[in-house]
């Protein structure tokens, strides 16, 4: 082998190791963009975390299961969950407010890596920003069943009743969904 052809090889080596460090850093800023923040860790073994995708089922279950059969409107108002379309249309709403992103969750942090951690809370937030609020899309309510149409019904003329933008002198607000 001539010098010149080691040299080169030498030097096509020394590039491929710094293009590989350079992914390797570029996939670790990806994983903490997109990994869960955590916002809090409880001397209790309890840690407080944005939801993330994968917990999504897990969540929309456990609201099935806890709020939905104690809660004072789904329980008494109609009989919401003897309606599938009604249920159907629930959790498809809340999936899509899952899925903005400004959700948390409180779990059980398990020693072993292994093993799941167990959802032990769950608070669904939505931004609400006064130039959506206007627009008549922003309105349309894609619900199905007369059970759940008729609980919507109820809170939106609970919720219409003052003009929190103008209330409050504000452009946007969070609102706890559920």
């Amino acid at each position: 082998m001539s010098r010149k052809f080691r040299l080169e090889e030498e030097r096509a080596k020394h590039l491929q190791d710094e293009i590989q460090e350079e992914e390797d850093k570029l996939k670790a800023q990806k994983e903490r963009i997109f990994g869960p923040i955590v916002w809090k860790r409880l001397p209790s073994g309890i840690k407080i975390m944005d939801l993330q995708s994968v917990n999504y089922i897990q969540a929309v279950n456990i609201i099935m299961e806890f709020f939905v059969k104690k809660n004072v409107i789904f329980r008494n108002t109609t009989r919401f969950l003897e309606d599938e379309d009604s249920v159907t249309s629930f959790r498809d709403k809340l999936l899509i407010s899952m899925m903005d992103r400004s959700s948390i969750i409180a779990t059980k942090e398990e020693e072993d890596p292994d093993i799941d951690e167990e959802i032990v809370g769950i608070l669904l937030l939505k931004a609400v920003k006064k130039c959506d609020y206007g627009r008549v899309f922003s309105r349309v309510a894609l619900n199905s069943g007369k059970p759940y149409a008729s609980i919507i019904k109820f809170l939106n003329g609970i919720n219409r009743k003052i003009d929190i933008f103008e209330e409050f002198q504000c452009d946007s607000y969070l609102r706890i969904f559920e």
